[in-house]
């Protein structure tokens, strides 16, 4: 099934590919997002719905540019990341993407976050990307909402595990559903 808008606009997120770098693998040079890594851990917004809109925007531009030049997603991001590209649409998208993570710091409820963004020296060479210190900033944030996440799905698992041991010795086992045979 296709992602939301909302979700889309989650995964193209700066935060988001931060954290890729910070916690995935690397294949060469390029970022390699594995789910048990990179996607289970990632402590989403708490609401990623208010994200639909500019999900869409994002999407829609993207694909428009995409179309128009007659690349892919590669080529895109290559012309997106190169500090020698300014043509008027991809000045558009770079602007988008700082749209999008203004709006998610929102989102999260940050609002002592200043971003600020430029041609970045990365592992993965020059990038159009947040300022070293915002990252950083940003991956501290999100590692300490992880952490109480972690910590909240513990507590409420040995929580759930004392309520079922309590139940079995009083009895009261989970039932299982009687079928009608007829």
């Amino acid at each position: 099934s296709a992602a939301t808008p909302s979700f889309l606009a989650v995964l193209a997120l700066s935060f988001h590919y931060a954290w890729v770098l910070q916690y995935g693998s690397t294949l060469k040079t390029f970022a390699t997002s594995i789910i048990t890594d990179c996607f289970e851990t990632f402590p989403f917004p708490p609401s990623i719905s208010l994200l639909e809109s500019i999900g869409e925007h994002y999407h829609s531009k993207r694909t428009e540019i995409m179309l128009e030049r007659h690349i892919g997603l590669t080529k895109l991001y290559s012309l997106f990341h190169d500090a020698n590209c300014q043509a008027n649409d991809i000045q558009g998208l770079r602007g988008i993407h700082r749209d999008l993570d203004r709006e998610v710091v929102k989102a999260y409820g940050w609002t002592n976050v200043e971003l600020e963004y430029g041609f970045n020296k990365t592992k993965q060479g020059s990038r159009y990307t947040l300022s070293e210190a915002v990252r950083r900033e940003i991956l501290d944030r999100l590692l300490d909402l992880n952490h109480i996440r972690h910590s909240e799905e513990v507590s409420a698992q040995v929580a759930n595990g004392a309520e079922a041991k309590i139940a079995a010795k009083r009895g009261l086992e989970k039932l299982t559903p009687v079928t009608n045979p007829n």
